[in-house]
């Protein structure tokens, strides 16, 4: 009984921690040209996995996880420049 008190309080000590970092980490206002950067770096690395993607032949989930992810990384670098565009 002991043993799993203790486990539960490990557990919920690091999760509270990941929430906290995570929190902070979204409070952080990040600069929209920093932003802009990074998201045109993660879209150039996420064309050139999905071309590699592509000629070894990776499973059809795998191919559409990079996909999803192109999407959501364009739509996010849209939200970034209109933010630019507004200033």
């Amino acid at each position: 009984m002991i043993e799993a008190l203790a486990v539960f309080l490990v557990v919920a000590g690091v999760a509270l921690a990941l929430f906290v970092a995570r929190v902070q980490a979204r409070s952080r206002k990040l600069d929209p040209h920093t932003e802009q950067e990074r998201l045109q770096q993660h879209l150039v690395w996420l064309e050139d996995r999905q071309l590699h993607a592509e000629k070894q032949n990776y499973d059809e989930d795998m191919k559409a996880r990079i996909a999803e992810q192109l999407a959501q990384t364009r739509r996010e670098l849209v939200l970034v420049r209109a933010q630019l565009s507004h200033r």
